[in-house]
């Protein structure tokens, strides 16, 4: 079977239709051109503020993998074998609770990117932000 690698694909949403590109700054040039001016550069704003908080809890994500979060009387064992690398990561009890709970705490506003980020949740883990752990975005 030939398979095809692809970083971009046509979207189609009520604010119009673009080609979206993997990656941060593509996104923004998406958010620029969908928002013209200033709305736009708020947009922009406001995912940069996103992505610059991520980067610790996507370094705290490599210190436990979403695998090892387990939600029944098991969990002490699985977690206990990743607490050495836990320990180094204070932002890490955020990852095991919603992603929905990270935007709020960068207060995003942005309609669009928060339905945007409920549906890339939705394609990781077939729920919306509220029922998706941060470890997996």
């Amino acid at each position: 079977v030939d398979c095809f690698k692809y970083d971009t694909w046509g979207v189609c949403l009520p604010e119009g239709d673009f080609p979206a590109t993997v990656g941060s700054e593509p996104f923004c040039r998406d958010l620029e051109r969908l928002f013209p001016g200033e709305e736009g550069q708020a947009a922009v704003k406001e995912w940069r503020h996103l992505q610059e908080y991520m980067a610790p809890l996507a370094a705290a994500s490599v210190a436990l993998p979403p695998a090892a979060i387990r939600f029944d009387v098991g969990v002490l064992a699985t977690l206990f074998r990743y607490l050495p690398n836990m320990i180094k990561y204070p932002n890490l009890p955020m990852m095991i609770g919603p992603y929905s709970n990270v935007l709020d705490k960068v207060d995003l506003k942005n309609k669009f990117i928060r339905n945007w980020l409920d549906m890339l949740c939705f394609l990781l883990s077939g729920l919306p932000a509220d029922g998706t752990i941060a470890a997996e975005v």
